[in-house]
């Protein structure tokens, strides 16, 4: 599985033995404080139970040995953008220790890197690149899930010769 992290609509990509996306959406969330009228940390409290029940129900239909995340690197311009993105971070690496799933942190340059050959890649770039590779696979076409998927399918890439993963691939195998 491989994601493109995010507390807002984290990209989801899911992948056979074989490297081919299988399944590829957002995982999407949303504020309720306001409009609830109830606290942030309760709003924050739901929005991280949405997320780690999608991902329980994925893992239990495609059963993925490991995680490879592309983890923004922390640059927010807000406090509550810095908290959100921190939130993110520590719900999929928490889901990932307690499955006991390897982790596998892309940084958005080796994402771009690998599947575009720069670290100044567009998003369209990135896209453009990830839906040429896997031509017959049906992306998403709303906008932001499309860029969300195909940044999870560019750290998939950037991970795909990692050590880690060629084990765990190799031992699926067998």
């Amino acid at each position: 599985m491989a994601l493109d992290i995010s507390f807002t609509a984290t990209g989801v990509m899911v992948f056979d033995l074989r490297g081919n996306p299988i399944y590829g959406d957002c995982i999407k969330t949303e504020a309720t404080a306001k409009k609830r009228k109830i606290r942030q940390m309760e709003s924050d409290h739901e929005r991280v139970t949405r997320i780690v029940e999608n991902l329980n129900i994925l893992h239990k239909e495609y059963n993925f040995c490991a995680v490879v995340g592309e983890v923004p690197p922390g640059f927010s311009k807000s406090a509550r953008s810095a908290t959100t993105l921190g939130i993110a971070k520590a719900t999929f690496w928490t889901w990932s220790l307690m499955l006991k799933l390897p982790f596998i942190s892309i940084t958005p340059l080796e994402a771009k890197r690998a599947v575009c050959g720069n670290n100044n890649a567009s998003k369209e770039d990135v896209q453009k690149a990830i839906r040429n590779l896997w031509k017959d696979f049906s992306f998403p076409q709303v906008g932001y899930i499309l860029e969300a998927v195909c940044d999870a399918g560019a750290a998939f890439i950037a991970a795909k010769n990692d050590p880690l993963i060629l084990y765990l691939l190799k031992e699926k195998e067998k």
